[in-house]
């Protein structure tokens, strides 16, 4: 049987479409970061792409980040976070979600929430992610290669191994193959927990884990060179 979104869900989705999110003022360097969650009132697969959407109040800066989902099975009861991204130097934002490329098979609730992260922003070394504090998956450009290079960080330690690098050759390849009629995303390396994708949209993907077990997904532009 076809995946449908429940009229639930659609409605939840509207609701926070219409909805305007406002943020205390805050400092230039101040940070928030929104957690975007899914909570399943029955069993549920989600599958396809969420896109989450920010403008800052009165117009000026926004911004998109998209999560994709392969097929992720909830049980009821199930309180799943589909991603997490942080704002920087904005005031006051509203959020907004799209939902239009993700099937929904089951119901529940989706929920967006904000921390403050002002205090725990990482050094500016280079990192692509450098807005996501919590990620223990750092991507970094390498200009020798023309790629792209990943290292885990040991949380207790602090240091960080090198799992993936990708070259430029590498990255364009499984963007050609991602991006060709009825192509699909396409790993391009994997190292240990962690995984480099091309996608059909002509981005990358990180996927990695938080610390606590929750899926990190960091999505960048990757042009083909």
């Amino acid at each position: 049987m076809p995946r449908q979104k429940s009229v639930y869900s659609v409605l939840i989705i509207s609701l926070l479409l219409l909805a305007a999110v406002l943020v205390p003022a805050q400092a230039q360097d101040s940070c928030v970061r929104v957690h975007v969650m899914f909570e399943a009132s029955e069993a549920t697969v989600l599958d396809g792409k969420l896109s989450v959407g920010w403008e800052q109040t009165g117009g000026g800066a926004y911004g998109f980040v998209d999560f994709w989902l392969d097929e992720e099975e909830l049980s009821g009861g199930d309180s799943f976070r589909m991603g997490v991204f942080n704002i920087t130097g904005v005031d006051s934002f509203r959020t907004f979600l799209n939902d239009d490329e993700l099937d929904i098979d089951g119901d529940g609730d989706f929920s967006v929430d904000r921390t403050d992260c002002s205090g725990d922003l990482p050094s500016d070394d280079g990192r692509l992610n450098l807005n996501d504090a919590a990620s223990l998956a750092i991507v970094y450009a390498n200009s020798k290669t023309g790629g792209y290079d990943v290292y885990l960080v040991d949380a207790a330690s602090g240091g960080g191994d090198l799992v993936i690098r990708a070259t430029r050759d590498d990255i364009d390849a499984a963007l050609a193959a991602a991006t060709a009629p009825g192509g699909t995303n396409t790993l391009i390396q994997a190292g240990q927990t962690a995984s480099l994708w091309a996608l059909t949209s002509g981005e990358c993907q990180r996927n990695a884990f938080y610390p606590d077990g929750k899926p990190d997904v960091f999505i960048f532009a990757c042009t083909a060179g």
